[in-house]
């Protein structure tokens, strides 16, 4: 549903515009500008299609059929919008479910599939923050009460030192997936780092031309 509304979204402002891109082709890449997506990325869009440079494009846009037009937009959204199907409710320890996973990856190979439970992770935040509270570190007073079984096997592991350094039930999956899926954006990188080294700065700022460094490598 969320891809058909967003694919409308997009075909139906670039269909309305469609005489005016007729008769101008080069208008068609300044449609797609109002989604932030740069030129190149629309290029490398056109370029899948087998549309390389101007002359190219003026030559195919008057041939396009609405299918045509339909092809191209999905595959903007695919490389515009990336899509993170997060599967909930995996918590349920029976073989439905795990079969209801598996078959929503397989039915979208191209999309990011992460499983989560919320239930889950949020009886596990509320353990930690509880834990914390009263004795500072996690799972040290956690009791039982009101917890899965599956949260008190993390919190236990936790406690023995042999859970993962970020305790989650899925959730931070879902959300570093997401990020994970959008395309970087570098601003401003450089080499040459030295206006940082005599800039007045506070304590402790003398180590960031460092940190830059390790960054940009």
């Amino acid at each position: 549903w969320v891809r058909n509304e967003v694919h409308s979204w997009v075909f139906d402002n670039v269909r309305d515009k469609w005489e005016a891109i007729r008769r101008k082709p080069t208008k068609f890449r300044e449609m797609f500008s109002g989604y932030r997506a740069s030129m190149l990325l629309v290029d490398i869009a056109l370029s899948i299609v087998g549309i390389k440079g101007t002359s190219e494009l003026a030559a195919a846009i008057p041939k396009w059929r609405p299918e045509d037009l339909h092809r191209f937009v999905s595959l903007f959204i695919f490389i515009r919008f990336p899509m993170v199907l997060a599967v909930n409710k995996m918590d349920l320890d029976n073989s439905a479910v795990v079969a209801n996973g598996e078959r929503i990856a397989a039915a979208n190979p191209m999309d990011i599939v992460a499983c989560l439970s919320a239930k889950e992770e949020l009886a596990l935040n509320e353990a930690i923050i509880k834990s914390f509270d009263e004795a500072g570190s996690p799972a040290a007073t956690a009791t039982g009460a009101g917890l899965t079984s599956s949260t008190l096997r993390m919190l236990e592991k936790a406690a023995a030192g042999s859970a993962p350094s970020r305790l989650t039930f899925g959730l931070q999956n879902v959300l570093r997936a997401a990020v994970e899926a959008c395309l970087p954006i570098a601003i401003y990188p450089t080499a040459d780092l030295g206006p940082l080294l005599v800039a007045p700065s506070p304590e402790g700022l003398t180590e960031l031309p460092a940190l830059l460094t390790t960054v940009l490598k």
